[in-house]
């Protein structure tokens, strides 16, 4: 594990979580390369998680910190993060059989208004032991991020170690492909999400839960720009080969025609 008396870390990344935002963690994560840190992405455009661990590693940097971050409300797991970094170490570690690789990551998500850990901050600041388990002595939280710990007491912002014993990429509960009637595809490209297509994809969210026909009877895919974006927000119908201009208001009726008035 890296501990005190190890360097400090030679490579960190903010990864963003969510897909909807990719582009916008993108920009904000960019406001801080001056401070050491890149970016890559768990899904959504982007250098994806797996590709930027490869790159460091090819120069030659084996101590790394990742961050998660979203721009979106709500509560965010970094159990996939997790999950990708150990399946990469994994890998490297069976190609290397002899080479020493260490990934620690934070266990807050980045939110807008806070600021990642900078180089030689102590994690004194925040009222933990730098001699904890899995703690760093330096490079663990800002004052900043402190005054926002502040507003939100039970934010975590202590280290783990990856140790490549994380759950797989796979599973059987993901073998088969899902019994339902509908796929719905929901743009999540920059013209719908500026015309709403956040509030239609929250909205079809709810409402299908609402009915229990989520992941039953429908599922849901956010995607990337599908065009035609004058028609946004766009969804698209399969197997019906469907596209529509759904705003939120709409939803409700929408799915009544999809899915009949008894569904509702």
């Amino acid at each position: 594990m890296m501990s005190g008396t190890e360097g400090r870390p030679e490579a960190r990344l903010l990864v963003g979580l969510t897909f909807p935002d990719a582009g916008e963690c993108a920009g904000w994560a960019a406001t801080f390369a001056a401070a050491g840190w890149g970016h890559a992405q768990v899904q959504g455009d982007g250098m994806s998680l797996h590709s930027a661990l490869d790159e460091i590693a090819r120069h030659g940097s084996c101590q790394i910190e990742l961050m998660g971050m979203t721009t979106l409300d709500g509560p965010i797991a970094v159990s996939w993060l997790r999950r990708v970094a150990g399946a990469w170490l994994r890998a490297w570690e069976a190609a290397h059989p002899d080479g020493d690789f260490h990934i620690r990551v934070c266990r807050h998500v980045l939110r807008p208004g806070e600021e990642p850990p900078a180089a030689g901050s102590t994690c004194r600041e925040n009222g933990v032991d730098p001699g904890s388990e899995g703690v760093a002595d330096a490079s663990v939280i800002t004052r900043t991020a402190v005054a926002r710990a502040e507003d939100h007491p039970g934010a975590d912002w202590g280290w783990r170690e990856v140790t490549g014993r994380e759950a797989g990429l796979t599973s059987a509960a993901w073998q088969e492909v899902p019994p339902v009637r509908y796929h719905l595809l929901v743009c999540r490209g920059p013209r719908c999400n500026a015309r709403g297509g956040d509030r239609t994809h929250s909205a079809l969210s709810a409402e299908l839960h609402r009915r229990g026909v989520a992941d039953q009877d429908v599922l849901m895919t956010p995607t990337g720009c599908m065009y035609p974006c004058n028609h946004a927000p766009l969804v698209v119908v399969h197997p019906d080969g469907k596209w529509m201009s759904l705003t939120a208001a709409e939803v409700p009726g929408a799915l009544d025609d999809l899915l009949g008035p008894e569904n509702a």
